[in-house]
């Protein structure tokens, strides 16, 4: 099969795309044909060996949301079928920590993630359990499954279970037009808050607008952002701040938009994350920081029915073929894309 492999750390640089031997399914595994597979900061941490990617070993293939159909069983497979059009969750939990067995898998301690610590998506062929593989609804087309598996599930998880989310809220994303982002705005809106977006141009706001936010905002003047928050906010500031950015400007500037009880909730720090916390305004305005990282069994298969409903719909950047990975990736790095990018593999 052809395959983007890894062989050396650092960035794209580090990618080829060579033939690489068929993998055979072995025990509960199921292989799947990849017909469609998106570009995520996790595989850039995977390129680093940063966060989640510090134990991964070359040569390697990466891509964490495959979507395509079932070709192969394991012997002892269960629960899916040949020809069934299936996409990947891309975190796979251990089932048996504390947080698993508490029904909390989304903290799972012991967490294996699809093209992180097994091979993944960026080949023409993968083997993965089949616990974590889930049908795709009618209508939800191979792209559209991956570009919401790594980001609907998670944004519904964060905002609704995590930061209890809901009509009466006033909610500002940041990072609005990246995947993660733009599920937020959508996933907010279908929560019934007000939404309000933050993005790095003029042509990234009007793309989350039409996506669904109610108000949008670029960065700069970043020293008037959080007076034009709270003016958008029509009253005494924000309810919830999304942040999936970490950015240590923007953090200083947004922090202080938020209304007295305000929630932050973060899900990601592709900015670098470290920030500094005022404490005295925390404890005068009765803020709350809280975060996660995933999304349990029922969020994930409640997103596909997001997306077969019409009700969240991923925005796809541009689809290109998997000999243009290492192009894909560059364009990820620059900060070029409005959604996801999508690479069709087979």
């Amino acid at each position: 099969m052809r395959a983007g492999v890894l062989r050396a750390f650092g960035g794209p640089e580090g990618l080829s795309v060579e033939e690489w031997p068929d993998p055979v399914p072995a025990g509960d595994e199921v292989l799947v044909r990849v017909r469609a597979v998106c570009v995520n900061r996790t595989d850039v941490y995977l390129m680093t060996r940063t966060n989640i990617g510090r134990r991964a070993e070359l040569p390697h293939i990466g891509g964490v949301d495959p979507a395509g159909e079932v070709v192969g069983l394991g012997p002892r497979a269960s629960g899916r079928v040949l020809g069934e059009r299936v996409v990947a969750r891309p975190m796979i939990p251990c089932l048996d920590c504390r947080f698993c067995l508490g029904g909390q898998e989304s903290a799972c301690e012991r967490p294996e993630y699809v093209g992180v610590h097994r091979p993944g998506g960026f080949a023409e062929l993968v083997a993965l359990p089949a616990r974590a593989l889930y049908r795709i609804p009618e209508g939800v087309s191979f792209e559209s499954a991956a570009a919401m598996a790594h980001s609907v599930p998670i944004a519904l998880h964060l905002l609704r279970a995590v930061g209890s989310v809901g009509p009466g809220d006033t909610v500002l994303i940041v990072g609005a037009a990246g995947g993660v982002g733009l599920a937020c705005v959508q996933v907010a809106h279908a929560l019934g808050a007000r939404v309000l977006a933050a993005a790095a141009s003029d042509e990234k706001v009007a793309a989350v607008l039409e996506a669904g936010a109610d108000a949008g905002l670029a960065y700069d003047p970043i020293d008037t952002l959080a007076g034009r928050v709270r003016e958008l906010s029509g009253g005494p500031g924000i309810s919830v701040l999304v942040d999936n950015v970490g950015d240590p400007a923007l953090w200083d500037a947004l922090v202080p938009s938020l209304d007295r009880g305000g929630r932050i909730l973060s899900c990601g720090s592709h900015a670098g994350g470290r920030v500094t916390v005022d404490l005295n305004l925390f404890y005068s305005q009765q803020l709350r920081l809280l975060s996660t990282a995933g999304a349990s069994d029922a969020e994930f298969r409640e997103a596909l029915d997001l997306v077969a409903a019409g009700r969240v719909r991923p925005l796809i950047h541009r689809a290109v073929p998997l000999s243009d990975l290492r192009g894909a990736f560059e364009e990820l790095l620059a900060r070029r894309n409005i959604g996801k990018i999508v690479i069709r593999v087979a």
